[in-house]
């Protein structure tokens, strides 16, 4: 989601286009909710600065507390879409009025009052530098996966202005690391706004579930490896525990994906860094760094991979991203 403020000016948003050309000009199509008031830019120019998209434009539609749908083409081909809040506060703690279901509500709220995270204020129009957390991905295109693979693969988020899409699924030694740290990492994901913790079990249907999460690591061609979490906190149960790749569970409703880092100094788990939370210690590509968790969850039951019982090649124990690259190889196929 973006967020706009309710003026005339010059505003600047950017954005992950679902390809990358900053050739020619754009055009740029902004609607009401409810009224169906649309406002049509043409020949906007895009900034390409490598990780992302930007552009600017002075629109003269937004009202305070209005949703939009915000539309990109170039040509008749869309590049981008996403949803639009307009609000002239600039701590992004906006009062709840909307459906409860769409948004991430704050988790230490006043009683009687509900306030939800929109994401970054956008550059221009009184807004100031992005801040705090956005998830950058097109939603639909994500809900539209079936392989955690592909959701990884689809999945970024901008922190503090900054873009990240490098996002993996983690090899069976990075969820060894998670469940070791697991409680300093609840720490730094609770302490960041707009951040979301790692959930764990919960009761169904009167049965303890543990909250299981897919590694990138096969175990073999019918089984992955899997990360499961109690109810209680603390550590989790560990990566001993195996996991049918077709089998899509109920309770497994979310999934997490992480990313490789480098630092000149030392890190230690649950400290904010690289778009995320140190999570530990991991090595790809034959480089050693750090594992960062991301700050939000994908949401949905998804299965393994798409490809069904066939023995993958995935079974690096330490890397996350060369099991992801080989997965969705073969998925591409």
């Amino acid at each position: 989601m973006k967020v706009l403020s309710p003026t005339t000016e010059s505003q600047t948003l950017r954005i992950i286009p679902r390809e990358y050309t900053s050739v020619g000009l754009f055009t740029v199509t902004i609607e009401e909710d409810g009224t169906g008031i649309i406002e049509t830019i043409t020949n906007v120019a895009m900034l390409d600065s490598g990780n992302y998209m930007s552009f600017s434009c002075n629109f003269t539609i937004l009202s305070e507390g209005n949703m939009y749908s915000l539309e990109v083409k170039k040509d008749d081909e869309l590049l981008y879409r996403d949803k639009v809040y307009c609000t002239s506060q600039s701590d992004r703690k906006i009062k709840h009025t909307l459906n409860t279901n769409q948004y991430e509500e704050h988790s230490s709220q006043p009683s009687g009052q509900k306030y939800i995270i929109v994401g970054g204020i956008s550059e221009g129009g009184g807004g100031g530098p992005s801040t705090g957390v956005s998830v950058c991905h097109n939603s639909s295109e994500m809900d539209a996966t079936d392989s955690i693979f592909q959701a990884a693969d689809l999945y970024c988020v901008t922190v503090d202005g900054e873009t990240y899409n490098d996002w993996y699924v983690p090899s069976k030694d990075d969820l060894t690391q998670i469940s070791n740290n697991l409680t300093l990492i609840q720490l730094g994901l609770r302490g960041n706004t707009g951040y979301q913790d790692i959930e764990q079990g919960g009761v169904v249907n009167g049965f303890i579930k543990l909250k299981q999460y897919f590694g990138s690591t096969e175990a073999n061609a019918a089984e992955a490896w899997i990360l499961a979490l109690p109810k209680t906190s603390g550590s989790g149960i560990g990566t001993d525990l195996k996991q049918p790749i077709e089998t899509v569970l109920n309770y497994l409703t979310e999934f997490r994906p992480v990313r490789f880092a480098t630092s000149e100094g030392t890190l230690e788990a649950g400290e904010k860094y690289g778009g995320g939370i140190v999570g530990g210690t991991t090595t790809v590509g034959g480089v050693s760094g750090y594992l960062i968790v991301s700050p939000t969850r994908i949401t949905g039951s998804r299965d393994w991979s798409s490809t069904g019982n066939i023995v993958t090649g995935a079974t690096d124990n330490t890397d996350g991203k060369a099991n992801t690259d080989t997965v969705l190889a073969l998925e591409n196929a």
